[in-house]
């Protein structure tokens, strides 16, 4: 359950108490400094900023303005998945080995750089199908095709350990399946596997569209908070069995949780650019809890 307190939100269960603050200096510090600016300017029009203002000071101001002005929260889930597609993804990504990995030399397109599974809070997450940063996994393509939208042509040849190469392949078609029934039209590049990550704020700056965020697992907590096109108004998304499309190129990041939590996320790093969305109901299949959807 969830009591809204202050500026954040505060979760309680399983005997833990963990406060997750929506404005504090970690929310701003994923914005670039025109964002940060043009924020300061809309909150306060008649006050001038110097040009040479830094990001720090500028984020210090926002946390100010918005102790006083909390940002608005809307609670939103999209529909569950099939309890089949449920569970059949659940036992793949149990099935997986989740142990850490020293860094290793890989062959990249265009030369060689380290690779490492990143390791944050204590999980696990690799990077199916096309990356643009050092995060890959043996056996799946690093920049994709130099034509079309960036489609994999192979998806697994092989893969460290060797025991999730083929769970790794059900992974990838499981979701491709269940992607398009509800939005035939999305191309994923690559999918973000993680276990028990926190994510904190960012944006996914190399990001060409929209996304699809989905959670499993055994947790309480966990939801993605999203900035939307308004600065005032954030949408908080549960996406425990819920495939949810939303935005990443906005400033994003989980809710503190207890428990086992696995999350994907579905994007695409290549081809034609799309405008952002506003990650408001308009531009997303979540609704506000308890709104009634239209059939």
């Amino acid at each position: 359950a969830y009591w809204f307190e202050n500026a954040g939100l505060v979760l309680k269960g399983c005997g833990l108490q963990m406060t997750d603050q929506n404005d504090g200096e970690a929310n701003f510090a994923a914005l670039t400094n025109q964002m940060l600016r043009e924020r300061l300017q809309r909150f306060a029009p008649n006050e001038s900023f110097p040009a040479n203002l830094g990001a720090k000071t500028m984020i210090e101001k926002l946390v100010e303005y918005h102790a006083k002005h909390p940002r608005t929260i809307t609670r939103c889930r999209a529909p569950l998945l099939p309890q089949k597609d449920y569970n059949d993804l659940l036992k793949l990504l149990d099935s997986m080995s989740w142990e850490k990995i020293r860094p290793r030399k890989s062959k990249y397109v265009g030369g060689s750089r380290s690779a490492v599974r990143a390791v944050a809070s204590g999980g696990q997450n690799f990077v199916m199908g096309a990356t643009l940063g050092p995060l890959g996994s043996d056996g799946f393509e690093k920049r994709g095709p130099k034509k079309g939208v960036g489609k994999n042509i192979e998806i697994v040849k092989k893969k460290s350990p060797k025991k999730n190469s083929a769970s790794s392949l059900k992974l990838w078609n499981t979701l491709k399946r269940v992607i398009k029934a509800i939005d035939p039209d999305f191309v994923f590049t690559s999918v973000q596997v993680n276990r028990n990550f926190s994510g904190k704020p960012h944006r996914d700056r190399n990001d060409r569209s929209y996304q699809y965020a989905l959670s499993l697992g055994d947790f309480s907590g966990g939801a993605l908070t999203v900035e939307t096109d308004d600065p005032e108004q954030l949408v908080q998304l549960d996406t425990k069995g819920r495939l949810t499309k939303c935005d990443g190129r906005r400033a994003h990041w989980v809710s503190p949780y207890a428990g086992k939590r696995y999350s994907l996320i579905m994007y695409r790093n290549l081809g034609k650019v799309t405008p952002v969305l506003s990650n408001r109901k308009r531009d997303t299949n979540a609704r506000g809890v308890g709104e009634k959807r239209k059939r």
